[in-house]
């Protein structure tokens, strides 16, 4: 849903760009985080940029799950 409104109002005009921002970011962002991840590398490799997309997905990932874990350590550590 996210990626058909962005390219239909993207290429259509059919809305301005701070409508845009607010319905695709704003709103339908604010269902899911993994639908900007997604749409970011996205775009990133729809621009060429095969690095910038590998890293955003690579960096969240990572850096998600290492949060994760730190979460889990620090939730025993204050429980135990």
């Amino acid at each position: 849903m996210f990626g058909l409104l962005w390219l239909w109002v993207e290429e259509g005009r059919y809305l301005s760009e701070e409508t845009r921002w607010l319905l695709t970011l704003g709103f339908l962002g604010a269902f899911t985080t993994f639908s900007t991840l997604a749409f970011d590398s996205g775009d990133a490799i729809r621009h060429g940029e095969w690095g910038l997309a590998i890293g955003n997905l690579l960096a969240n990932n990572v850096l998600g799950l290492i949060c994760v874990f730190a979460g889990f350590r620090l939730a025993r550590a204050i429980t135990t």
